[in-house]
């Protein structure tokens, strides 16, 4: 029985076997007999590859260099003691972070030693104006003395000459003539006497003023020094690095803090020698140009209005490029600190008759895919001025035709596309400076029917941003979702 069962099996099984072989046997024929009926291969039908596509629109655009540097104060003290002793005084404000204003007194030294040399210089200076005085008024009396013995001596003389006239005439005596000539010689010598003592007063009077304005000087130099056991601050400021206590011994010249002018911040920028080029002028100069410069806190940007104002006299040993400093207008002293880390915005000169497009859209030999009439590619080559971060301004374009917004390596020349995106759209405007983007009425329709017919989103999502999309500028970050969406559409689609 074993035998017949195994007997019927292994029939079984090689009829089953000739039945299959048999059928693709019958198969292959029928298939080689519709071939050669045909005659030739059926073609297949081209592909067609949906693209984004925008407008090459020509217009004016005016770039920016965007630099990263450090903030620094172009107007900084080193507060230095300028006299030594014991700390006897503290404003409340000297400290870390202390805002002081201009004049303030900061910090002062035992002034008793400098207020007791400022009293001994007066009473120094009080004896030598006394001296003064009398030397003063001794030469006034020695002038009259001399002048007494002048008018005496004149009398001696007209008296000698009447006498001796009259011995002439027979009328007077030789004796007479003698005394007359022995009183003119003793009215010679007490003129004589006379000059002598008011030369005295005078030298006496110029010492006294000597003494005086030397009693004045040391007067000064005491009250200096009073003075100087006061530290004030010159002008308005922050301290920094501050370290002082009341009662502390302190040196002459020694550095008690920093004070900052939050008034003249500045940021130092390095820049490419490219980026310096760009920004000279005609005459090869760099002017004054405005800028912006923007601080990150936490996530939030802070943006403060600012100026170039001059580059580095300087490249510095082994570095490459310019380094700028624009000046940051004067209310960002409250915000910024010296030593925060900025990005700054210079603005460059006006691009007249170019386009902006993404950097997706050219490549590195600044070919762009053009979309004909035909709605076939083909490649345009384009002058490249500026890359800025995702955007690119191009010069020489062929303007008003429509473009492929992002460049896929299965993209070429002859290919077939499937445009997506209205006729008249352009490329993506810059970001202003507060993060939000303007969109055309036409790109904003777009967008609202792309989200009101993708499946992506919820209900809750849709409503969300189609209220973002009544207004005429959106976030960013907002439209680089939906262009996420409309891609991803697009590619399901082709």
């Amino acid at each position: 029985m074993r035998f017949l069962a195994r007997s019927l099996i292994g029939l079984l099984l090689a009829a089953l076997t000739a039945g299959l072989v048999g059928y693709g046997a019958w198969r292959a024929t029928v298939a080689m007999q519709s071939d050669e009926g045909d005659g030739a291969p059926q073609a297949r039908a081209e592909r067609v590859h949906a693209v984004q596509v925008g407008v090459l629109e020509a217009t004016s655009l005016r770039p920016t260099v965007t630099a990263y540097g450090e903030v620094r104060s172009a107007r900084k003290l080193e507060v230095r003691a300028l006299r030594g002793g014991r700390v006897t005084a503290l404003a409340p404000e000297f400290r870390d972070g202390g805002r002081v204003a201009a004049g303030e007194l900061l910090l002062q030294v035992d002034p008793a030693a400098a207020r007791s040399d400022v009293a001994r210089a007066r009473i120094a200076l009080r004896e030598a104006e006394a001296e003064a005085g009398l030397a003063a008024g001794a030469v006034i009396l020695a002038r009259r003395d001399l002048q007494g013995a002048e008018r005496q001596l004149r009398l001696r003389r007209r008296a000698e000459a009447r006498q001796t006239d009259l011995r002439r005439r027979g009328v007077g005596t030789e004796q007479a003539v003698e005394a007359a000539e022995l009183a003119v010689a003793a009215a010679e010598q007490q003129t004589v006497a006379r000059e002598l003592a008011l030369s005295n007063a005078r030298s006496r009077k110029l010492q006294a003023d000597i003494a005086r304005d030397r009693a004045a000087l040391a007067l000064e130099d005491a009250q200096r020094a009073l003075a100087e056991t006061e530290v004030r601050a010159p002008f308005a400021g922050l301290l920094s690095d501050a370290d002082m206590a009341l009662g502390r011994q302190i040196n002459p010249g020694e550095r008690l803090a920093v004070l900052l002018d939050p008034a003249a911040f500045e940021a130092s920028v390095p820049v490419t020698n490219a980026e310096y080029a760009r920004l000279l002028n005609a005459e090869g100069v760099l002017p004054s140009r405005p800028a912006v410069a923007t601080l990150e806190l936490g996530g939030q940007a802070a943006s403060f209005a600012a100026r170039l104002d001059r580059a580095d006299a300087a490249s510095g040993q082994g570095r490459t490029g310019r380094t700028l400093f624009v000046q940051i207008e004067e209310d960002a002293g409250a915000a910024l600190k010296e030593g925060d880390f900025i990005s700054v915005e210079i603005a460059e000169d006006m691009l007249d008759d170019v386009a902006q497009a993404p950097a997706s859209a050219v490549d590195e030999d600044g070919e762009m895919l053009i979309v004909d009439a035909d709605e076939r590619l083909r490649a345009a080559r384009v002058r490249v001025l500026r890359r800025l971060g995702d955007a690119v301004i191009v010069a020489q374009a062929p303007f008003g035709a429509r473009y492929v917004l992002a460049r896929t390596p299965r993209l070429g020349a002859g290919i077939k596309v499937r445009p997506l995106g209205p006729p008249g759209l352009g490329g993506p405007a810059l970001a202003s400076s507060d993060g939000l983007v303007t969109l055309t009425s036409d790109r904003r329709a777009a967008l609202a029917a792309l989200v009101a017919a993708t499946e992506r989103l919820t209900p809750d999502r849709k409503a969300e941003f189609l209220a973002r999309l009544e207004a005429q500028e959106i976030e960013r970050d907002v439209l680089d979702r939906l262009e996420k969406i409309e891609a991803a559409d697009a590619g399901s689609g082709g």
